[in-house]
């Protein structure tokens, strides 16, 4: 079975989070990235609380789990929320080991605020019901 790049699971509430970092995710690709989280997810057991979280050079998406396709919760900007773990100086493409790496400190931050204050996105994230409590409670790891 493919396992996402990062994952944050709360048994006690039963809420998962599962993430796929790739340098570049076309648009045509994005089903098949889709279908891998799920079924990594599924095979998790049920019930769970899905979010997925496809990650690329360019943009951060959230989703959550629906039938009969996760539905969109929201997208922003890769380099404008990693900034603050990466600096100014990132420029050109960013490996997939380093977005990982960025994006795991990113997750813990919004959880945590273990580095800044008020993370970028906090404000429209902690509008979807649950996943700030998850990051609260469950590390996120590379899966």
């Amino acid at each position: 079975m493919t396992k996402p790049d990062l994952i944050s699971e709360d048994r006690e509430t039963s809420r998962l989070l599962v993430v796929e970092v790739k340098e570049s995710i076309l648009e045509s690709d994005q089903d098949f990235f889709m279908h891998q989280l799920r079924a990594y997810a599924d095979a998790l057991g049920n019930p769970k609380t899905v979010y997925y979280v496809l990650v690329d050079g360019e943009r951060i998406r959230f989703y959550v789990e629906s039938v009969p396709k996760p539905q969109p919760l929201a997208e922003f900007n890769t380099r404008e929320m990693l900034r603050p773990y990466a600096g100014e100086a990132v420029n050109g493409r960013m490996s997939e080991f380093l977005l990982a790496g960025m994006t795991q400190a990113w997750l813990r931050d919004l959880g945590t605020r273990w580095k800044e204050k008020n993370p970028p996105g906090l404000g429209r994230l902690d509008k979807i019901s649950g996943l700030l409590d998850l990051l609260s409670k469950a590390d996120v790891h590379i899966a």
